[in-house]
């Protein structure tokens, strides 16, 4: 993608001097920067942005911006290059490179969803009902950016504010007419969001995660509810079964088209009526504003009703008909690493789920008990440098709802593997059966070994993920590779 401009396309405010200069592309990374780039030397936790100006200027950077409140004009004239104080650049990052791009959000449809859990799945079911109706739809989020099918791995669930400007150019440049992205309390924290010119925004639910982070629920929540009341989005589809989206929906104004949805609450503009959950799915009867449909599908769990019933939300928004949102949400199907069922005859069944909050973890169970297994086991563990708060709690859902629980290891990162699973096996409850196996692929063998043909066994924590991070490296590791291999082997036996 060839593009070109001058610097006061990007920062109108400059009318002389440097406003003409050329600029080819727009960085956050010195190593990443080209002969015409325009470097922006935003700090970080552990590094002053200005200190990789004069590297940026000596891998072709034609000039720099750098923060007002960090550098003096004093200073700022000591570079190599042109330097530009502006003011809360941070916020500003995401405006600029919409600008050299083009703003390419403007030409698409924008929907983005928050919540803690969810915002995969309905991501991907609302992209792949768009594109089922016929518009192109992309995702950008946790399993990769791209069309279905056709995704990209991603390294975050929302990109870096220039990064998330050039996806968005190159999937409207391949044909993308809508883009579904999850939005995460980072990004929208960190600015990453900025200049995105959203469509329709939608809440799934508020439960614990992020707290190393964001330091209290308040704040976590405080995050969230800022995609509905900072960005002028208009158009909103909430859930109100959960409190806080309850109190969203309370504080948006008369200006905002907000539809609500609910399984518990019949003051809702969608409202699951009837519902029946099998091995073969899920039948759904709905109220979806004055029409009473009936869907069928093959998602499973409990859980998945409230991310039908958003989904359906975000395509009634978007101005489908009932029977396009009908046809819609009866083309769904699980996503990777959401409730991925591996099953084979003589064999317990295997879900493998990306579940890595007490939250979720308690949802998951609930919904493969729902399938009436003769005995339920739970393999888990906790990411390390992470929330320890929520270790205990984890071992507390597992070993309450759960027949067995497996205590292992998740991604350890820079933590010791032992010291985690020891703080997690605290949790545990007494007189419940549990079993500690640090190493994950031994866990994941002695439950699929041990387990019962008419037992379901949940493998969470990881779900698309296809490493193990140990001591900052990434190591080859999928739960679903595992889950196969460990089935062959006990068929062999």
């Amino acid at each position: 993608m060839s593009i070109e401009c001058q610097l006061n396309e990007l920062l109108p405010e400059l009318n002389e001097g440097d406003a003409a200069l050329s600029v080819t592309g727009v960085c956050q990374d010195s190593r990443q920067v080209k002969s015409g780039y325009l470097f922006i030397a935003r700090s970080g936790l552990q590094h002053r942005g200005a200190d990789y100006i004069e590297p940026a200027a000596s891998s072709g950077a034609v000039a720099a911006l750098a923060d007002a409140l960090e550098i003096t004009a004093e200073e700022a004239a000591g570079f190599s290059i042109p330097v530009i104080r502006v003011e809360s650049l941070v916020s500003r990052i995401g405006e600029i490179a919409s600008r050299f791009y083009g703003r390419p959000s403007a030409d698409l449809l924008m929907i983005g969803i928050t919540g803690t859990n969810g915002k995969t799945s309905c991501a991907n079911f609302v992209a792949t009902a768009l594109n089922t109706s016929g518009i192109r739809a992309a995702v950008i989020g946790t399993i990769g950016n791209g069309f279905p099918g056709e995704l990209k791995g991603a390294t975050h669930t929302t990109p870096d504010a220039v990064s998330l400007q050039r996806v968005l150019a190159e999937l409207k440049q391949q044909g993308a007419e809508a883009i579904v992205m999850e939005v995460s309390s980072h990004a929208i924290d960190q600015g990453r969001i900025n200049g995105v010119e959203f469509d329709i925004a939608a809440f799934s639910n508020l439960s614990r995660d992020h707290l190393d982070y964001h330091g209290s629920m308040d704040a976590y929540g405080a995050a969230k509810s800022r995609l509905f009341t900072d960005f002028g989005i208009t158009q909103h589809v909430i859930n109100i079964d959960d409190s806080y989206g309850r109190e969203i929906a309370q504080r948006l104004d008369a200006g905002h088209q907000t539809l609500s949805c609910a399984e518990q609450n019949a003051s809702a503009d969608l409202v699951v009526l009837e519902q029946e959950l099998s091995l073969s799915g899920m039948a759904l009867k709905m109220k979806i504003g004055e029409q009473v449909v009936t869907v069928r599908n093959k998602l499973l769990g409990q859980f998945n009703v409230a991310n039908v019933l958003l989904t359906a939300g975000i395509l009634y928004q978007a101005g489908f008909s009932a029977q396009q949102v009908i046809e819609g949400l009866e083309s769904l199907t699980p996503v990777c690493g959401r409730m991925e069922c591996i099953a084979e005859d003589g064999a317990p069944l295997i879900v493998v789920d990306y579940a890595h909050t007490p939250d979720a973890l308690e949802k998951a169970l609930q919904a493969v008990r729902l399938h009436q297994p003769d005995k339920l086991w739970c393999v888990f563990g906790c990411g390390g440098d992470r929330d320890t708060g929520k270790r205990a709690e984890m071992a507390a859902a597992a070993s309450e709802l759960a027949d067995v629980a497996v205590v292992t290891s998740d991604n350890p990162r820079t933590e010791d593997p032992q010291t985690i699973v020891d703080m997690v096996a605290k949790g545990l409850l007494e007189g419940r059966q549990a079993h500690v196996e640090v190493d994950r692929r031994a866990a994941i063998e002695f439950a699929v070994n041990e387990a019962g043909a008419r037992d379901i066994v949940l493998v969470a924590g990881k779900g698309h993920e296809d490493y193990q991070e140990i001591n900052g490296i990434r190591h080859p590791f999928s739960d679903q590779q595992v889950v196969r291999e460990a089935m062959t082997k006990r068929g062999r036996a």
